[in-house]
């Protein structure tokens, strides 16, 4: 037999090195993509946890900026008190020299010489970008012998007690004592004109930037993530309107009020020009002044003149008891049955119709606007020295015979009487301002009555009637009382202050100091 040879291809073996191969190539191909979407998942796991931690740091200074901030809103009068011990409880004189809660930055520079010093980066004055402005600041600095270990420069706040473990916050607080000026005429109209530690500015206005350094994830000593965050917070007056500018106001009448000795504003009505009332004479409101006969034993003088002597007392009370404003330097009085009008009785046919607006800023439709910031009480049995504040009394204010002093010269009232009747009795001494007010409609008339020995030092604003007053009434006008208290408030956040990239603060940046 023959036998026949295959001199052609083997296709069966071709194909099967060809799958062969390819099956190589694909697990390669997989191995690469397994290797790939490895690498991929674990940096996309870091970011994400670089990012959560990121995130539960940035929560932690916010949480720090949110506690801060409720901070300075309890101690909102205290923030700039410039003197210790006026409190029973010594809890004043956050601005009292060497002994209070800020510093000047001023006076510690040297801090930021060195590089290489730890303190240059975390010294809160760093907050302030502006060498002119951290001139003129003040940096918060508690070291109270109590808090063993606690970070002198940090505010007393607990926000750590809160937050989840592995989160820390620390809050320090830069302040600037606005340097206000409300006259259109001077400093080109613009009201504010930067800060100042001049201890002759009463503090009436300020700033208190906050800077929150948030941390997680930390063990013991080392966290793996940090945010800075900043806000300034500043403080505005609930009377919107300009401070009362004279010791009384009415827009009815002020019959009735007995024996009254007032102590004029020198310059209310400009340079040299004393007013000591202002009342209605506009015939297109409600109520009006009808005449201006007092109808009472009425003295009305300069302070000097008052006092016996070139300047007010520090603590405003009459040094003897001879303080009287006399009939021969007296500006308006009365002289048997008549009385002697003189230039500081100001009957203005201008007068706003709506006081209540004029001086809060709010129609007295509105007021629950002004009630709502206020701390609202039933009557005035709770007063005292120790009272501070914007009070809205709801109910007849009749303060008890035990309570002699409401308010004190460095930490003033508002006190806003709406309620039906207003008693002023015994001897009282009254800081601050006293508005007597019928803006609620469920009272028909405020009436101001009293049968004592009472004196303001401020401004009484009678938005009612006056009833009838058989005591001596004393109406000593003050500026620096009157202004503390127009300035009594609350607190906001400033638009547009708000950062989560502080400039300085804890980073050399280009331009820092």
């Amino acid at each position: 037999m023959r036998q026949l040879k295959c001199t052609g291809p083997l296709p069966g073996r071709q194909m099967g090195a060809m799958t062969l191969f390819t099956a190589i190539i694909v697990l390669v191909l997989l191995g690469l993509m397994l290797m790939y979407a490895t690498r991929t998942s674990i940096s996309e796991q870091q970011i994400a946890a670089n990012d959560l931690r990121q995130k539960l740091a940035f929560h932690a200074a916010e949480a720090g900026l949110e506690q801060a901030t409720e901070f300075l809103y309890a101690n909102n009068v205290l923030i700039t008190s410039s003197v210790e011990d006026v409190f029973t409880d010594g809890t004043d004189g956050w601005l009292a020299p060497g002994v209070g809660r800020w510093r000047k930055c001023a006076d510690y520079v040297s801090d930021f010489d060195n590089e290489d010093d730890a303190v240059e980066i975390d010294h809160p004055c760093r907050g302030e970008s502006s060498d002119t402005r951290r001139a003129d600041s003040y940096f918060y600095y508690f070291d109270d012998p109590n808090l063993t270990g606690e970070d002198p420069f940090a505010m007393q706040i607990d926000t750590n007690s809160i937050l989840a473990d592995g989160q820390r916050v620390s809050v320090r607080a830069l302040l600037c004592v606005l340097v206000v000026d409300f006259n259109p005429t001077t400093n080109g109209g613009v009201p504010v004109s930067g800060c100042s530690t001049d201890t002759g500015i009463e503090g009436t206005h300020f700033m208190v930037t906050l800077l929150a350094r948030g941390q997680a994830d930390c063990n013991q000593n080392i966290c793996l993530a940090e945010a800075f965050v900043t806000e300034p917070i500043s403080n505005f007056s609930a009377m919107n309107g300009p401070p009362p500018n004279v010791p009384l106001t009415t827009r009815s009448n002020f019959e009735g009020l007995g024996t009254v000795e007032v102590v004029s504003n020198p310059n209310a009505g400009g340079v040299g020009v004393p007013v000591s009332v202002w009342a209605s004479k506009n015939s297109s409101c409600s109520a009006s002044v009808t005449s201006l006969t007092t109808g009472g034993n009425w003295k009305t003088c300069e302070g000097h003149e008052y006092y016996g002597q070139h300047f007010a007392p520090d603590d405003l009370r009459c040094p003897s008891s001879n303080c009287s404003c006399d009939a021969d330097e007296a500006i308006s009085f009365t002289a048997g049955s008549e009385d002697v009008i003189g230039i500081d009785m100001f009957w203005d046919e201008q007068f706003p119709c709506d006081l209540f607006k004029y001086f809060f800023g709010v129609p007295r439709s509105q007021f629950e606007f002004i009630k709502d910031a206020a701390v609202v009480v039933t009557d005035c049995s709770g007063f005292g020295p120790d009272s501070f504040g914007l009070f809205w009394v709801t109910g007849d204010c009749n303060p008890p015979a035990q309570t002699t002093q409401i308010g004190s010269i460095h930490h003033p009232v508002v006190i806003v009487s709406a309620g039906a009747v207003t008693s002023l009795n015994n001897q009282l001494e009254i800081y601050g301002i006293m508005y007597v007010t019928d803006a609620d409609p469920a009272v028909s008339v405020a009436e101001l009555s009293g049968n004592g020995d009472i004196t303001f030092y401020g401004s009484l604003i009678v938005d009612g009637a006056i009833k009838n007053f058989n005591g001596t009434l004393s109406l000593l006008f003050n500026r620096m009382v009157v202004n503390r208290a127009h300035g009594i408030g609350n607190l906001a956040a400033l638009i547009g202050g708000w950062t989560d990239f502080p400039k300085c603060w804890n980073a050399k940046g280009v331009g820092c100091p």
